[in-house]
C-alpha cells in the first residue's frame, strides 16, 4: 500500500495531502497491479506516463490502464494509452486497485513512471498539534510534488528523445534505400541502351573471341551460328520517287468484308469523312484511269504506299497513300477510282486487317515474275497518271451490276405513244448557230497541237477533285 487509509474531515479536521511517485519496467506480455485502501469520500488520483529507454520501441508505448474497485467494478478502464491522469472520490470503504497491462501491445520493454496523489480528511485528534511538525509535513509534500513534476519531466524528455531518435534512424533508411533503387534503375538503364544499340554480329564476334579464351582447342568456326533473314523491301525506308525502276514497296490488293457496304467505294468514301477526315480535307488528289483490277470485284481496294506526289504547293508530303477502287458501275471492269493522300497510313490498313475490316489477298513485288511485274508497274503508273501503253487493258466484262434488275419479258413500251402535245415546243437553233458551234469545235482541237495524240495518256486519266484548286 502506497499511503495509509483515508478519514473523514469534519469542519474542524486537518487536511492531509500525500503523494507517491514510482518508476516500473515492464515486460512484454506483463501486467502489474497496486492497491490502496481508503474510506468513503477519500479522494485518489493516478497519474502514468509511459516511455522507453531505448529509441527502438518509441513507436509503440500504449498499455492498458484500469482502476477496479471492492466491488470488482471498474472505476475506470482505458485500452491502448500512452498517459493518463484519473481522479475519483471513493464510494465505498475496501480496497481500491488499479493496474498497468502491457500484454497487448507487442514484445517491446516499457518504463511507466506514475504518480499517485491523495486527499486524506482526519479527525482533528489525529492531526498534528505542533505547528513545527505541520509546517514541515508541508514542505515534505511540496518537495514531493517537485520531485514527482521533475520525474514526468524526464520521462517526456526521454519519450521526445526516443522518437527523435527513431524518426532520424528511418529517414537514414530510407535515404538508402532510394539510394539503392536510384543506382540499381541508372544501372539498368545503361545496360538496355548499351543491348539496345548493340549489333547481333559484334555480339557473334564477342562471344567467339570469349569461347576461345575459356576453350583454345575448340574452333569458333564449328559452332552453329544464327543467321537473320535479310530485311524485305517493304521493311526498308521508301521515299517518293519519280522513276518506276527506283520504286521497291509492294502494291496490296485488300478486299473489304462486307459489313453493310454493298461496294468498297462507299467505305472509302465513309473513311474519308472519319477517320481521315482532317487528312482528306488538307490535301488530296482524286482522279479516273482507265484500267481494271486483277481478279477484283466490288470489294476490291487496291494500296500503293508513298508511290505518287501529285500535289504542287509546297510543302511538298514526305509519305503519300494512293487508294484505287471500283465506281458504281465495277461490273464494267474499265474504271479504276484514285485518291492520293499526303500522309501514311500503313498503320491504318494495318488496324482494318486486325479488325476484321479487310483482308489481304495479294501482294504485287516489284522482283516477281514479269506476268505479275505488270500490275505492279502498271498501278504505280495509274497512280502518277502516267501513260500505261495498254497494260491494264481487257476485253468486255460478262459481270452484271450488283444491285440490277431482271429484264422483263413483255415489251414495257408496248402501249407507248406520242401526243399532240408532246410535239409542241421545239428548239429553235439557225444556220449561224450550228456553224458557230462546230468551228468552236474545231479550234479547240486544233488548239491541242500536231503532236497531241487521241490515245495518250491525256484521256487515260482525269482528275475530278483536287484539294488545290
Amino acid at each position: 500500500m502506497l499511503f495509509s487509509s483515508f478519514g473523514l474531515l469534519a469542519a474542524a479536521s486537518g487536511l492531509l495531502s500525500l503523494t507517491s511517485a514510482h518508476n516500473i519496467q515492464m515486460k512484454a506480455h506483463q501486467r502489474e497491479c497496486f492497491h490502496e485502501q481508503l474510506h468513503k469520500d477519500d479522494t485518489m488520483t493516478v497519474t502514468f506516463q509511459v516511455g522507453d529507454r531505448e529509441f527502438g520501441g518509441s513507436g509503440n508505448l500504449e498499455i492498458d490502464f484500469w482502476i477496479e474497485t471492492p466491488s470488482r467494478s471498474y472505476q475506470v478502464h482505458e485500452r491502448g494509452v500512452s498517459s493518463g491522469d484519473h481522479s475519483f472520490d471513493a464510494t465505498e470503504d475496501g480496497k481500491y486497485t488499479y493496474c498497468f497491462n502491457n500484454e497487448h501491445w507487442g514484445a517491446n520493454t516499457k518504463e511507466v513512471s506514475f504518480n499517485v496523489h491523495g486527499i486524506v480528511y482526519v479527525p482533528e485528534s489525529e492531526a498534528p498539534q505542533d505547528p513545527l511538525e505541520k509546517e514541515v509535513r508541508q514542505l515534505s509534500e511540496l518537495v514531493s510534488q517537485v520531485k514527482d513534476e521533475q520525474g514526468y519531466i524526464v520521462v517526456r524528455e526521454r519519450t521526445h528523445r526516443n522518437t527523435a531518435e527513431s524518426t532520424n534512424a528511418r529517414v537514414k533508411w530510407w535515404s538508402i534505400f532510394q539510394l539503392l533503387v536510384l543506382s540499381a534503375n541508372g544501372g539498368f538503364q545503361v545496360w538496355w541502351l548499351k543491348r539496345f544499340f548493340e549489333s547481333p554480329y559484334d555480339d557473334q564476334g564477342h562471344t567467339g573471341a570469349a569461347l576461345n579464351n575459356f576453350y583454345p582447342d575448340t574452333a569458333v568456326s564449328k559452332l552453329p551460328i544464327i543467321k537473320l533473314p535479310p530485311p524485305t523491301a517493304d521493311e526498308l525506308p521508301q521515299a517518293i520517287v519519280g522513276e518506276y525502276e527506283d520504286y521497291k514497296w509492294s502494291v496490296f490488293r485488300y478486299q473489304l468484308q462486307p459489313k453493310g457496304y454493298d461496294f468498297a467505294q462507299r467505305w472509302v468514301q465513309e473513311l474519308f469523312d472519319t477517320t481521315l477526315s482532317a487528312e482528306y480535307n488538307a490535301r488530296h488528289v482524286t482522279h479516273v484511269s482507265q484500267g481494271f483490277i486483277k481478279d477484283g470485284d466490288r470489294y476490291s481496294i487496291i494500296v500503293l504506299h508513298n508511290a505518287a506526289n501529285p500535289f504542287e504547293y509546297e510543302p511538298s508530303p514526305t509519305s503519300t497513300v494512293t487508294i484505287g477502287v471500283y465506281g458504281y458501275y465495277w461490273h464494267q471492269h474499265n474504271e479504276i477510282h484514285w485518291t492520293t493522300l499526303a500522309s501514311g497510313q500503313r498503320h491504318l490498313f494495318v488496324q482494318c486487317i486486325q479488325g476484321g475490316w479487310l483482308v489481304e489477298k495479294y501482294k504485287w513485288t516489284y522482283d516477281a515474275k514479269p506476268s505479275e511485274r505488270r500490275f505492279h508497274r502498271a498501278y504505280w503508273m495509274a497512280a502518277n497518271r502516267l501513260d500505261m501503253r495498254g497494260l491494264l487493258n481487257r476485253g468486255p466484262s460478262n459481270d452484271k451490276p450488283h444491285d440490277g434488275v431482271e429484264e422483263l419479258c413483255e415489251d414495257t413500251d408496248q402501249d407507248f405513244s406520242i401526243s399532240e402535245d408532246d410535239l409542241t415546243n421545239e428548239w429553235e437553233v439557225t444556220d449561224t448557230m450550228a456553224v458557230a458551234a462546230w468551228q468552236k469545235v474545231q479550234d479547240e482541237i486544233a488548239g491541242l497541237g500536231e503532236d497531241f495524240d487521241l490515245c495518250g495518256a491525256g484521256f487515260q486519266h482525269v482528275v475530278i477533285d483536287n484539294s488545290e484548286w
